[in-house]
């Protein structure tokens, strides 16, 4: 079983929850900055290329995108808590180039500027199958109402 949720949902109590379920979890996590900070340090020959079977179009220029890299970091959530109430875990980052809509005809850029998207995961998946998963939860957000009280103790 996999708990995948969005940001709102990568919580101390959902995490917790699901780790004595003994569910695997996928959570979007925000750029907190140890986030930020993990991100940063992910050094460039650990990025994976990886293409999406399902190219989506970029609001801005329309243009399909299915090409992005990922990569992962051994990191820990929740360290304003107590050593015991820690979770290590793996961030698993997934980023996508940046389209210059404001280039002109024959002008390249510079360089390139990413969008960054992680999320959190205790599963064994190996980087890119992780990725593919967590992102299913974009395609099917199903979540039994009665199973995520449960989960959280609060049945």
């Amino acid at each position: 079983m996999i708990v995948r949720g969005d940001a709102a949902f990568c919580t101390h109590s959902t995490v917790t929850a699901a780790l004595t379920a003994g569910a695997w979890f996928s959570f979007t996590i925000a750029h907190w900055p140890t986030v930020t900070a993990a991100i940063a340090k992910i050094p460039e020959d650990a990025w994976t290329p990886i293409t999406y079977p399902n190219a989506i179009a970029d609001p801005t220029t329309g243009e399909l995108v299915s090409d992005a890299h990922v990569a992962e970091v051994p990191f820990t959530v929740f360290t304003s808590r107590k050593t015991g109430q820690q979770v290590a875990c793996r961030l698993v980052v997934r980023r996508v180039k940046r389209l210059n809509g404001n280039a002109k005809t024959g002008q390249d850029t510079l360089f390139a500027t990413w969008r960054y998207h992680a999320f959190i995961t205790n599963s064994t998946l190996n980087t890119t199958d992780a990725d593919v998963e967590h992102r299913q939860h974009a395609v099917v957000d199903y979540l039994d109402v009665g199973v995520m009280p449960m989960l959280c103790g609060s049945a």
